[in-house]
């Protein structure tokens, strides 16, 4: 499983359930996946689950949030792309459903520029769902399919209802943005400005419009996200070899990115994986 942006996936999956679910054709280019965890810890049993989250944004309804949601009270979200660490605490039992959009698809569900939502998380009406109903039909839904079925079609109503242009807009900034992703040869924003065929000036009005943070933060958030997904099963990493794969002039340089984004150096975060793996393994 793709665990990237989940920090200490192996403590995460021994706590929840989690799954992703595909797109289907309508919102193809906007939403990367539909994702759904839900848990249900012993009495006196807290998770605080740290993300350092995908360059996109989540849609979400569930038990949850920043907000206060409880089981009693789902609530609906909207989070915007994010510029460091998020967290979410959980307790009890609960369950919550989202969309993570693809790095400019959130473009597609706004009038606005939707750097006015980075880091903020904002009711689903700021992204034109219905977001007490949704939240309503959710809950009452008999299973962990069907409530994402029902986001699904609350998206797929919004796209329709969009404007088609800022609809396309949005879906040519994720074109743009997934060259950052898998194209190693993209390090710097030079190199994705020449790729889409658009000035860098433009481009980062492009991104401030429908991603939210910079062409030069979308590019090292994947590079960082890459680095932490090699650490994962807990496996000696050639970090010199990594740093040079993913553009970087020396390791000196990721180990300077990858502990500002993440809190810990490379080789703390390599140790931390060893010892989830040992744990779990001894469970």
């Amino acid at each position: 499983m793709d665990t990237r942006g989940i920090v200490d996936p192996a403590r995460m999956l021994s706590l929840v359930d989690f799954h992703r679910y595909p797109v289907g054709e309508s919102l193809d280019g906007l939403v990367a996946w539909f994702w759904a965890v839900s848990w249900a810890l012993p009495d006196g049993v807290e998770h605080t689950q740290e993300v350092l989250g995908h360059p996109g944004a989540n849609m979400s309804v569930g038990t949850t949030d920043d907000a206060g949601a409880s089981r009693e009270h789902p609530r609906g979200r909207v989070y915007g792309a994010t510029t460091g660490m998020s967290r979410r605490h959980l307790v009890g039992t609960g369950w919550t459903v989202a969309a993570l959009t693809t790095t400019g698809g959130l473009g597609a569900f706004v009038p606005y520029a939707v750097h006015r939502l980075t880091d903020r998380a904002a009711a689903l009406e700021m992204v034109g769902l219905p977001g007490d109903s949704l939240v309503a039909v959710a809950t009452a839904a008999a299973s962990e399919g069907e409530r994402v079925g029902l986001l699904r079609v609350a998206l797929e109503s919004a796209v329709e209802g969009a404007d088609p242009a800022r609809v396309a807009a949005a879906r040519e900034v994720a074109a743009i943005a997934g060259l950052a992703e898998h194209d190693r040869e993209v390090r710097k924003v030079s190199d994705l400005a020449r790729a889409a065929g658009f000035g860098v000036r433009t481009l980062q009005r492009l991104f401030a419009e429908h991603v939210g943070i910079s062409p030069l933060q979308v590019v090292r958030r994947w590079r960082i996200l890459e680095a932490a997904e090699a650490a994962a099963a807990g496996s000696p990493v050639d970090w010199a070899g990594l740093a040079a794969a993913l553009g970087y002039s020396d390791q000196p340089h990721l180990v300077r990115d990858f502990t500002r984004q993440l809190g810990v150096s490379p080789a703390a975060y390599l140790r931390r994986q060893r010892a989830l793996a040992d744990a779990g393994s001894e469970r």
